[in-house]
């Protein structure tokens, strides 16, 4: 018998993050951030999650309840659109959504709160914004979001200098322009044909001996990135200004909820 991992940490082998400060980023209808490095551990304030994957290899990270749903959620609300649809319009609007920020916790929040109590709201809105403002800062605050999660993980001492990044949501290149600002690095878009049941079958040949170091296999054996995005400089600044603002509405809005 071979002790296979979680789904998460699978998914890092599948798409080769497993060398230090290479993350791999997961966007669907929920997201997540990990990385693997050669020991366990967590931040000081616990907001990270940490998962045995391999003798030798640990996956550090969080997951965020809220992504690619957020969108769902406002293509519904508006009236029905199309969420293709809504994401062009939502492309047509300013980085920062001129000055309306969300906190998108539609389902409550996991990483780095780990608060399933937590409740999204619109800060700043004014007879100016419409649908496709509103959609932005929402998808702006899943960014803000993961971007908080890559931060309490560098706190634990596990640099971050490269995103291997799948999922659904990525087809839509506003939701790849918005989060790879939010991280201040380019996403390599990879493809997740084989998923975590390739991770799983790496495992597997690790345990039989016919792979000796899940690191060091060939570079032809990942899926490797088909695509890179790169952050726009004016969404990058603008998102570092906003994401102390972010933190501060969650503390204040937990006050008043409760």
């Amino acid at each position: 018998m071979v002790a296979g991992a979680g789904d998460g940490p699978l998914a890092n082998l599948a798409v080769g993050a497993v060398t230090p400060g290479t993350a791999a980023l997961s966007l669907g209808t929920s997201g997540a951030l990990r990385v693997v490095r050669d020991r366990p551990g967590v931040d000081d304030r616990c907001r990270v999650f940490c998962y045995h994957l391999a003798d030798g290899l640990w996956v550090l990270g969080g997951a965020v309840s809220n992504a690619g749903v957020v969108a769902q959620w406002a293509a519904e609300s508006f009236g029905g659109i199309d969420v293709a649809d809504l994401m062009k319009e939502a492309a047509e609007i300013e980085p920062g959504s001129e000055g309306l920020t969300a906190l998108p916790h539609l389902l409550g929040e996991r990483a780095p709160w780990w608060d399933p109590d937590a409740r999204g709201a619109l800060v700043g809105l004014r007879r100016g914004h419409g649908r496709a403002h509103m959609t932005r800062a929402m998808i702006e605050g899943v960014g803000q979001q993961l971007a908080l999660v890559r931060d309490s993980v560098v706190a634990t001492g596990a640099p971050i200098t490269s995103v291997r990044a799948t999922g659904g949501a990525l087809r839509s290149s506003l939701w790849a322009e918005i989060v790879a600002a939010a991280l201040d690095m380019p996403l390599g878009i990879t493809d997740d044909t084989a998923g975590s049941g390739f991770g799983a079958a790496l495992l597997g040949w690790r345990a039989l001996g016919a792979v000796p170091d899940l690191a060091a296999l060939p570079a032809d054996v990942w899926s490797r990135p088909h695509s890179t995005v790169r952050p726009d400089r004016k969404a990058v600044r603008r998102m570092a200004d906003v994401r102390p603002r972010v933190e501060r509405l969650h503390r204040m809005l937990r006050e008043f909820t409760a």
